[in-house]
């Protein structure tokens, strides 16, 4: 429907973080998507999810996993390169 509308509009990413309290690098991501504007869902390990689900969703084991329209794209380097591409705009 927003294509027939306005074509031209541009449709933000949806973006999930799994992270952990504390955690650097899942501080640097969420720092990188405010810089950019870009809204996204937090979800904060023991408070929101259980560990064993880290590996079912992402198939990793580090933090953060970034998810990008429903895709993991991996940890704050990756989510770092897919801004740097351009993904975003």
């Amino acid at each position: 429907m927003l294509n027939y509308i306005a074509p031209q509009a541009v449709v933000p990413p949806d973006i999930a973080i799994l992270s952990r309290e504390g955690c650097p690098h899942c501080q640097r991501a969420k720092d990188r998507l405010r810089e950019r504007g870009l809204d996204y869902a937090e979800l904060v390990l023991y408070r929101d999810y259980p560990h064993r689900a880290l590996h079912a969703l992402s198939g990793g084991d580090s933090y953060p996993q970034v998810f990008v329209d429903g895709r993991c794209i991996g940890g704050a380097d990756e989510l770092e390169r897919w801004l740097e591409t351009g993904a975003a705009a």
